[in-house]
C-alpha cells in the first residue's frame, strides 16, 4: 500500500476493480460471440481504428507479441476482409500500412451500438437512486481513466 492509499479505501478500490472487470468481461463475451472474432482481433481492430496506417511491428509491440504472431493474425484478418494492407509510400516493400476495411468499421460500429444498448438495458434494471449514483461517478471514473471531461 502506498502513502496515498488509506486502509479505508483499499477494500472499495478492489470492489471497484472487480465490478469494472466483470462488467467488461460480460460485455465483451456477449459482443464477441455475436461478431465471431476473438479478443486479440478486437484489440488489433481497435488499435487500427484509433491509429490507421500502422504496421505489423507497431501492432506486435503494442500487443506484446512476436512479429510472426502478429503477422499471422493480420493475414487472417485480411483474408476475412477486415483489414486492408497497402505498401508504404517510402517504397520499402517490407513495410505495410494497415487500415480497417468498411466491413470492419461497420462491425465495430455495430458492436459499440450493441454494447451501448446492453448497458442501457442493465441501467434500466436499477432503481433511480442506483442509476443516479452511477451517473454521478462518471466524471471521477473518467478522470481515473484519463478521459477528458465532456465539453459543455
Amino acid at each position: 500500500m502506498n502513502a496515498s492509499t488509506t486502509p479505508d479505501n483499499a477494500p472499495q478500490a478492489r470492489q471497484l476493480l472487480e465490478a469494472i472487470y466483470l462488467t467488461m468481461r460480460r460485455l465483451r463475451r456477449e459482443s464477441l460471440a455475436k461478431s465471431g472474432i476473438g479478443q486479440p482481433d478486437l484489440m488489433i481492430l481497435g488499435s487500427l481504428r484509433k491509429s490507421p496506417g500502422r504496421g505489423v511491428s507497431d501492432l506486435a509491440a503494442e500487443g506484446c507479441v512476436s512479429g510472426p504472431t502478429m503477422s499471422a493474425q493480420i493475414k487472417r484478418l485480411e483474408a476475412s476482409g477486415l483489414i486492408v494492407r497497402e505498401q508504404t509510400v517510402d517504397g520499402d516493400r517490407r513495410r505495410v500500412s494497415l487500415t480497417l476495411s468498411p466491413k470492419a468499421e461497420a462491425m465495430i460500429d455495430t458492436m459499440l451500438g450493441e454494447g451501448s444498448d446492453w448497458m442501457a438495458a442493465r441501467l434500466d434494471e436499477l432503481s433511480d437512486a442506483e442509476r443516479e449514483a452511477i451517473f454521478k461517478a462518471l466524471a471521477p471514473l473518467g478522470k481515473i481513466a484519463g478521459v477528458p471531461p465532456p465539453q459543455a
